[in-house]
């Protein structure tokens, strides 16, 4: 898994299922380093990194959710175990094309976890992305998902501010297309206190699976995960050890 999009976050040949984690607009891989210390033995853990950081900093933006979601197919045709997708913010949405992709070549996932993200119909394009630098500075600074001080590193933000920006403008223009609900559980969370998405708006994810469907409303805003990392690794384990399980 090294190189391309994919970066394994456990190794571990024992486990059962190989859960895909997809970050939110400016996020990256190592976002979800300590996520595998609040799963279950049996899960193993692989992030996505999108080009425009980090390893991959070189590298042009993200061009469309479609065609990140892919591209990152493509990828997963080498992961042998099952697979299960969780998505926060932006990476809900990469990660539900990815769903459909995989359903689409006859390997559909186990599940689909996504968090802090609207349901693709109601993703609305609020021009965050034409913002001035200041303004999205200040927009990244309420959402409390980054470090006041690597947003006051004038160096880090400039680098870093055509890669949000990137990020933003792909889950803006996203246009979502009709298609046949999916057919496995889709778990969603949610912060109560989350600007970006409520509850009653979280719950209608509903609509694009017929399987098993639940909402978890967590205490706390947008970023609610960076603080209950326990409490979603139970309920992402609880999903999937049934799966991890089974012979």
């Amino acid at each position: 898994m090294k190189g391309g999009w994919l970066r394994s976050r456990r190794q571990n040949p024992a486990a059962m299922v190989e859960l895909v984690c997809f970050p939110h607009a400016g996020g990256s891989a190592s976002y979800f380093h300590h996520f595998n210390e609040h799963l279950s033995s049996t899960i193993a853990v692989t992030a996505v990194q999108y080009p425009g950081r980090q390893d991959r900093l070189n590298e042009a933006g993200l061009v469309s959710i479609v065609d990140a979601a892919e591209t990152i197919a493509d990828e997963l045709d080498a992961v042998r175990r099952p697979l299960a997708l969780f998505g926060h913010s932006m990476g809900a949405l990469i990660a539900f094309e990815t769903a459909h992709l995989l359903r689409d070549r006859g390997r559909p996932p186990l599940a689909l976890i996504v968090s802090g993200s609207r349901p693709p119909h109601l993703v609305e394009d609020r021009k965050i992305h034409q913002l001035s630098d200041e303004d999205l500075i200040n927009e990244i600074r309420s959402l409390a998902g980054t470090s006041d001080v690597l947003l006051s590193d004038d160096e880090f933000v400039q680098l870093l501010l055509p890669t949000i920006r990137a990020d933003y403008k792909v889950t803006e223009t996203y246009v979502h297309q009709p298609r046949p609900a999916l057919d496995i559980p889709v778990q969603v969370h949610v912060g109560g206190r989350d600007d970006n998405v409520s509850p009653t708006e979280a719950d209608e994810w509903r609509r694009y699976t017929v399987g098993d469907f639940r909402v978890n409303v967590h205490e706390g805003g947008h970023f609610y995960l960076n603080d209950c990392l326990d409490v979603l690794g139970k309920s992402v384990s609880a999903l999937l050890e049934p799966s991890a399980s089974s012979p």
